[in-house]
C-alpha cells in the first residue's frame, strides 16, 4: 500500500507526542516509519536520538545526533541534542562544549541555558551552574530544569533556604519529576527537616524506582534518624558546609593535633592519662566513621529498606 504524501509528517508528529508524554518506545516507533519515508530528515534524527535516550539506548542514540549534525551542521537544536546525549553518556567535557555551541547559535533558547547549568552541575561548579541556570530563567521563568538546577547549585553553595524556594518552584512545575522532588528531599535534609526530606524521597523513588540519587539520599534521611548513624551524618552534614578546602583543613588538623598532644604527653608525663583518653577516643571515632556507613547499610538491607 503507497502512504499518503504527508505520511513521514504524520508519524513524525506522532513521535514528537509520543515523546513529549514520556512513551518514548512508541515514539521510536512513530520515528522510525517516518525515516523509513525520508531518511535524510535531519529534525527526525534528532528526535530519534531523543527517544533512544529515554529507552537507554544510548549508542544508537549518539549515532541519531550525529546524523543529524551532518545534515544539518549549523542548527542549534541539534548541537543540543548531542550535548543530550553526552549527558546521558556522563560525557560532561563533550556536553559542555556541545551546548556551549547551540547556544552560541541560539542564545535566546532557556533549555539550552539550563542543560549547560546541569552540567556544570555535573562537573561541581557551582557557581557557574547558578550563572547558567540564572540566564536560562532569565528567558523562562517557568523553566522547570533552570529551577531545579539553581537549586542544586545553591545547595552547594551553601544557600539552602534560597535553594528551597526553588526546589519548590520546580516541584509546582513539574510534580512529576522524581529528580524535582529529590532536590526538594536533600535540601530538606540539610535543612535539619527530616520528616520532610524523607517525604520528599520517597515521593522521588516512588516515581523512578530506579533512581540511584534518590535511593542514596534516603540512606542518608533514615541515618539522619538512626542513633547508631546519627554522629556520623551529623559530621558528614558538617563538612559538606565548609568548602573543599576547609575540609581537608580540619581532617588534617585533628590528626596535627592528635600528633601534638602525644608530643606534649611525651613530654610531660602528668599529662599521660589524659592524653590517652583523648587519643583513644579520636582512634574510636576515626574508626566509627569507616564502618558506620557499611553497618547502616548493612541494616537497612537486613529490613528490606534499600
Amino acid at each position: 500500500m503507497t502512504e499518503p504524501p504527508n505520511a513521514a509528517a504524520n508519524h513524525r508528529a506522532l513521535g514528537e507526542h509520543f515523546l513529549a508524554a514520556q512513551m518514548p518506545e512508541k515514539a521510536v516507533e512513530q520515528l522510525r516509519a517516518a525515516l523509513s519515508l525520508e531518511p535524510d530528515d535531519a529534525f527526525t534524527h534528532a528526535l530519534m536520538a531523543l527517544a533512544l535516550v529515554e529507552t537507554n539506548r544510548l549508542d544508537a542514540a549518539a549515532h541519531e545526533a550525529q546524523i543529524a549534525l551532518q545534515l544539518e551542521p549549523d542548527m542549534a537544536f541539534y548541537h543540543f541534542v548531542r550535548g543530550v546525549v553526552f549527558c546521558a553518556q556522563h560525557r560532561w567535557k563533550e556536553a559542555q562544549k556541545a551546548l556551549e555551541t547551540a547556544i552560541a547559535l541560539d542564545p535566546d533558547e532557556s533549555d539550552y541555558h539550563a542543560r549547560l547549568a546541569g552540567v556544570w552541575s555535573a562537573l561541581q561548579k557551582p557557581r557557574l551552574a547558578a550563572q547558567s541556570a540564572r540566564e536560562a530563567l532569565e528567558l523562562d521563568p517557568d523553566n522547570p530544569d533552570a529551577h531545579l538546577f539553581l537549586g542544586q547549585a545553591l545547595l552547594n553553595l551553601g544557600e539552602k533556604d534560597a535553594a528551597r524556594a526553588h526546589f519548590e518552584r520546580a516541584v509546582s512545575l513539574e510534580p512529576q519529576s522524581a529528580d524535582a522532588h529529590n532536590g526538594m528531599g536533600a535540601c530538606l535534609l540539610r535543612l535539619g527537616d527530616k520528616q520532610g526530606a524523607l517525604r520528599s524521597i520517597s515521593e522521588a523513588l516512588r516515581l523512578d524506582p530506579e533512581n540511584a540519587s534518590a535511593r542514596h539520599n534516603l540512606v542518608l534521611a533514615m541515618g539522619a534518624k538512626n542513633p547508631f548513624y546519627g554522629l556520623f551524618w551529623r559530621w558528614s552534614l558538617l563538612l559538606t558546609r565548609l568548602p573543599s578546602w576547609g575540609q581537608i583543613a580540619v581532617i588534617l588538623g585533628l590528626w596535627a593535633a592528635m600528633r601534638g598532644l602525644d608530643a606534649l604527653a611525651d613530654a610531660n608525663p602528668a599529662l599521660r592519662p589524659y592524653a590517652t583518653d583523648v587519643l583513644g577516643f579520636y582512634l574510636v571515632f576515626c574508626v566509627y566513621t569507616w564502618v558506620a556507613p557499611a553497618l547502616f547499610k548493612a541494616w537497612l538491607k537486613r529490613q528490606n529498606a534499600i
